[in-house]
């Protein structure tokens, strides 16, 4: 169970109902109605209240599905074999002159202002550094660091968007002499407060020689 599924239940069913009775208890606009009789101004205005409430957590739960932000980079080898849930393994040889090659589709949806401080980073070791197959949008090597910035993928707005980018990763052995494996793992990073609106599906690949 998610945990805003638990968190909507507590609210409906023990803080709406107390925050109600006592709103109800130092206002009641039912007191200045005077055709409501008055033996029924309370369950009345407990009914008006009660409204406005749910009507009020309607209103936050639709801010909260436009806030909603997904970002997926899924690493591949042949487009056919694309996978999430599969990691695949690329190698640094001799043959291929210490680079490997491996694609990656990236998806983007959601608010501009959830995603705009974003970033997608990937840490490479020392030993290995990385460019992009083309001058895109995509990611940016620099300081043993890949670095994509969201921003540059979105259209300028505040309205919700999607966007989806194809592209190829080089890896380059710079060490010869030292054998390795790596697992490269993406992660995003961004302000906590839209962070917490942010879910990050993502695969990983291993590079080795």
């Amino acid at each position: 169970m998610k945990l805003w599924v638990v968190a909507e239940y507590i609210i409906r069913t023990i803080v709406l109902p107390i925050f109600v009775v006592l709103a109800l208890n130092y206002y009641n606009i039912c007191d200045y109605l005077s055709f409501v009789p008055q033996d029924e101004k309370f369950d009345i205005g407990l009914m008006i209240y009660l409204g406005i409430a749910e009507g009020l957590i309607m209103l936050f739960k639709i801010i909260i599905k436009y806030m909603q932000a997904t970002i997926e980079c899924v690493f591949y080898i042949k487009k056919a074999e694309e996978d999430i849930s599969f990691n695949p393994t690329i190698y640094c040889t001799e043959d291929n002159a210490g680079v490997a090659m491996v694609s990656y589709h990236l998806r983007i949806e959601g608010s501009p202002w959830i995603l705009k401080n974003s970033k997608i980073t990937i840490q490479l070791q020392e030993w290995i550094s990385s460019q992009s197959s083309r001058n895109s949008v995509g990611f940016k090597y620099n300081n043993d660091e890949l670095i994509l910035n969201v921003a540059n993928c979105l259209p300028k707005g505040y309205s919700r968007c999607s966007m989806e980018d194809n592209d190829k990763l080089a890896f380059i052995h710079n060490n010869n002499d030292h054998a390795f494996g790596i697992e490269v793992i993406p992660r995003v990073e961004a302000p906590l407060w839209a962070r917490i609106f942010i879910t990050f599906n993502h695969n990983t690949v291993y590079v080795k020689n």
